[in-house]
């Protein structure tokens, strides 16, 4: 489905996990555990099979968002970022210029 398919782009190897869902006939929530669970194993192992020292890994978004944040970029041309936290979070708007800002506040309706 469209959710697998969000789901398995957040995964390094792709078509390996799409192999591994239809095998074991995962759901998406499942898909999307799995590829978390394994991108952040991955990114802690270092060479040797030991866990690196420092930061713990940052929160991947999940596809949805991702998708939802390349739209609004799309639409706005310029950057956006979402940052959500539960049913709350924020979103930022990043512009380059003061002429950019304008354009945002005429599409906005703030002039």
């Amino acid at each position: 489905s469209a959710g697998h398919a969000r789901a398995l782009l957040a995964h390094g190897d792709p078509e390996r996990m799409a192999r591994e869902v239809v095998e074991k006939g995962l759901n998406v929530r499942d898909v999307e555990n799995l590829a978390k669970a394994k991108a952040t194993i991955e990114g802690k192992l270092g060479g040797k099979g030991t866990v690196k020292p420092g930061k713990a890994a940052p929160a991947r978004k999940d596809a949805d968002s991702r998708a939802l944040e390349k739209r609004l970029s799309d639409y706005l041309g310029l950057q956006v970022s979402l940052d959500g936290k539960g049913e709350a979070g924020e979103l930022r708007i990043r512009y380059g210029s003061l002429d950019q800002l304008d354009d945002l506040c005429r599409r906005l309706g703030v002039e």
